[in-house]
């Protein structure tokens, strides 16, 4: 008998976070989407690139 944590993919996305946004923002989001693009996929590459800039300034600072 298989165990069902092992079918299936593999999780690539183990971290959840319940997040609210201010009125109108997910369907900013919604009207800014390519075709076939998710909003979820949308938010985490925005969080992504954010953090991305964050830690370069951060490493900026530090080397200054």
């Amino acid at each position: 008998m298989l165990n069902a944590r092992f079918v299936g993919r593999k999780r690539i996305n183990e971290e959840q976070v319940p997040a609210r946004f201010p009125g109108g923002t997910l369907a900013r989001i919604d009207a800014v989407l390519d075709e076939k693009e998710k909003r979820a996929e949308f938010i985490r590459t925005a969080i992504e690139r954010e953090i991305e800039r964050r830690e370069r300034a951060q490493e900026r600072k530090n080397n200054s």
